[in-house]
């Protein structure tokens, strides 16, 4: 199985992504453009397991939620990584209570450590990935539209982590939610 960890996103935000996306589609730029219904907040990519791992995962997950409450986030603005010059990956990035969001990644971290997984090498940077550069030409003059582009003002209730199966098919990555974790439980 190929886990990851994610806050989901409201379908009437997807929506607005999926707008903001088809405006930039305008742009000749080679972009592969992720799928609407794919969009969500990566807050852990597990990667490949075994049947078996999963139960260590929903503990950590699990354990997590329980000690951040429910909070929200506002999408911000378009940007790239890892820099102008050369990028790879267009996202939108997140404002309102992201301290909450960058612990809950940290916690999730931790928990997944603490029961023999990877831990994560880069600082978390809470975005959503709205596309891919399939190469650099036309890059900059699309990242100049995003720029000029308002993003739609949305904001996200976050309540619950989800733990997501991703699979590879030939029309792009297909995602199944696996298990759900409430925020704020506190153990009760």
């Amino acid at each position: 199985m190929r886990i990851f960890i994610a806050i989901e996103i409201p379908v009437p935000v997807k929506e607005l992504v999926a707008q903001l996306q088809a405006k930039l589609r305008e742009h000749t730029a080679a972009v592969s453009w992720t799928r609407p219904e794919n969009l969500h907040l990566t807050l852990k990519f597990v990667g490949e397991i075994e049947n078996e791992r999963l139960p260590a995962i929903r503990e950590a997950t699990i354990a997590s939620a329980q000690q951040v409450g429910p909070f929200s986030l506002t999408l911000e603005s378009v940007g790239v990584f890892p820099n102008a010059r050369n990028p790879r990956v267009l996202w939108i990035g997140l404002s309102g209570d992201v301290d909450n969001a960058v612990s809950l990644a940290a916690r999730l971290d931790k928990e997944l450590v603490a029961r023999g997984f990877a831990g994560d090498i880069r600082p978390f940077q809470p975005h959503l990935t709205i596309g891919r550069f399939k190469r650099p030409g036309g890059a900059q003059e699309l990242l100049a539209l995003a720029r000029d582009t308002a993003v739609p003002a949305s904001h996200l209730a976050v309540d619950e982590l989800i733990v997501m199966e991703s699979r590879l098919a030939r029309t792009g990555a297909e995602h199944t939610p696996v298990f759900r974790a409430r925020l704020g439980n506190f153990g009760f």
